[in-house]
């Protein structure tokens, strides 16, 4: 073997094994729930890892400071580390079948990060119900970007990058994938993450769909099943105001009105979904404006006698099963059923608001978020039940569709957030719902802050509210948009050895 492809035979198997030890030396991490892994050894039948917050070379030094030590079947394991903003070291202890000590790793280096959310005197997430039910269960907030346990302590955050994801910019529907990835939607575009918070795919946002510079993503983004991206965004048209429904001299010019020969044209924003493939080229689009009629638009009028043309597109579920997208339209409490890939609507839920804001007829559901369909079929979603109040009383809401043309939903069941005096009971904006595998409910109240678990037979299992303390330190609700969830310490795995195969084992701490 001639000295060169020696050295890049060793150049090689040097890269191959660091790429197996996890976390990588030095590294800054954005979490506290940590994958470790080392080479497996042939030998090996049992891995002990050893966490110590002395970060030291010394192996004295280290030792006097372990304060974790797990014993795991397999070359990888699942811990989380007790604080962020530490400095850590580990290492890794290899036994034969025995029980024997074959060899020690080199001690290894590492540190948790930090940001503004993680400050326990400025933020917190207050429980107040908790249950044995879904213990592992692990919740993120999206305003915040924080992933927490049950106890209400963060275990994640995304971390920042500048021009992609900050703090002071709004940050929207941040959620796990199936493929181990986190999407999330904020002011400058829609992106997918890994774990440790690195870009892996950037909506285009070329405005092939709106017509113009941008599409203007907003409220939800999803991955779906087979590997492509759905988002919502929106277009701007110009409609003229009907006059022998509105008094023009009572409507004020201004940038939103173009008079066009005396017609006034109201600028509006109707509500896209695109769908794009991995390589960002758009595969299929479907826009508001090519369904919504007049009377969708100029329906709703405010008491100063002003149209209110917003539809406001808050929502988008694919039910790639059966091949239906819901949309939601918070600002006429209407749900579409759009037939994919046809994009026929097929059926249209609720009704536009009463002409005034008071008074209002009974709907089946008033300025909704989240729509989802279960795995049975049923239509649910986060009912706010509110023209932009407080008092009134949000809930879950699940529905039967029709089966045919022209037939009324069926609520068949409900669960009203009046749950305690923490928090308001109603919420004039934001929320969401989830399901998990044993149809237990994931909520979260938007703007009130709440987020909560309760049974299908309406048992609270956990309930817990997202603090600030303001200016003048006193404790207040911070409101978030969305919470979605990780259900189980298992399923996290998929996130944490995103390229690596662990096969389950159960680890057991000694130390």
């Amino acid at each position: 073997m001639s000295k060169k492809i020696l050295l890049l035979f060793i150049f090689l198997y040097v890269n191959v094994v660091n790429a197996q030890i996890k976390p990588a030396e030095d590294a800054v991490l954005n979490y506290r729930m940590i994958g470790f892994s080392v080479p497996a050894q042939k030998t090996a039948k049992t891995y002990v890892f050893e966490i110590s917050n002395s970060p030291s070379a010394d192996v004295a030094v280290f030792e006097r400071g372990i304060i974790i030590k797990t014993e795991s079947g397999t070359n990888m394991s699942v811990i989380t580390v007790p604080q962020f903003d530490t400095k850590y070291a580990w290492r890794v202890i290899c036994k034969d079948k025995a029980g024997k000590v074959l060899n020690r790793s080199k001690i290894y280096f590492f540190a948790t990060g930090t940001c503004d959310y993680l400050n326990p005197e400025r933020y917190k997430l207050d429980v107040y119900n908790r249950s044995e039910e879904h213990k592992d269960l692990l919740v993120i907030l999206d305003h915040s970007s924080i992933m927490y346990n049950m106890a209400g302590e963060p275990v994640w955050f995304l971390p920042e990058v500048p021009g992609v994801f900050q703090r002071d910019k709004r940050t929207r529907d941040l959620k796990p994938t199936a493929d181990g990835t986190f999407t999330v939607l904020n002011d400058f575009g829609a992106f997918e993450f890994d774990y440790d918070g690195n870009v892996l795919w950037k909506a285009p946002d070329n405005g092939k769909v709106s017509g113009d510079t941008s599409e203007r993503y907003h409220h939800e983004f999803t991955k779906l099943s087979n590997g492509h991206y759905l988002v919502a965004g929106y277009e701007r048209i110009y409609l003229p105001i009907p006059a022998d429904k509105f008094d023009y001299a009572k409507i004020p010019i201004d940038e939103t009105i173009k008079n066009e020969g005396g017609k006034l044209l109201k600028r509006i924003e109707c509500g896209t979904i695109i769908e794009y493939d991995k390589d960002g080229n758009v595969v299929w689009s479907w826009k508001s404006s090519d369904y919504f009629k007049e009377e969708d638009f100029f329906g709703n009028i405010f008491p100063d006698g002003t149209p209110n043309t917003n539809t406001h597109l808050n929502a988008v579920f694919f039910d790639e099963t059966r091949s239906y997208i819901y949309a939601s339209f918070r600002d006429i409490s209407t749900i579409l059923k759009i037939q994919y890939p046809t994009g026929s609507v097929v059926r249209k839920y609720g009704k536009p608001v009463e002409r005034q804001r008071d008074g209002m007829e009974r709907v089946p559901f008033r300025a909704q978020h989240s729509c989802r369909i279960s795995k049975d079929g049923l239509l649910y979603m986060f009912n706010n039940n509110t023209a932009r109040t407080r008092d009134v009383i949000s809930n879950i809401s699940f529905f039967e569709e029709p089966e045919t043309q022209g037939g009324t939903l069926k609520k068949v069941w409900e669960f009203k957030c009046d749950i305690d005096t923490f928090a308001a009971t109603g919420s004039a904006s934001g929320g969401s719902v989830y399901m998990l595998k044993d149809s237990t409910i994931l909520a979260c109240m938007g703007i009130e802050g709440r987020v909560f678990l309760a049974k299908y037979d309406k048992t609270l299992l956990w309930n817990a509210v997202p603090r600030y303390k303001n200016d003048f330190g006193i404790w207040e609700v911070l409101p978030q948009y969305r919470a979605s969830m990780i259900e189980s310490d298992t399923d996290i795995t998929k996130y944490l050895f995103k390229k690596q195969i662990i096969t389950k084992s159960k680890n057991k701490n000694t130390h």
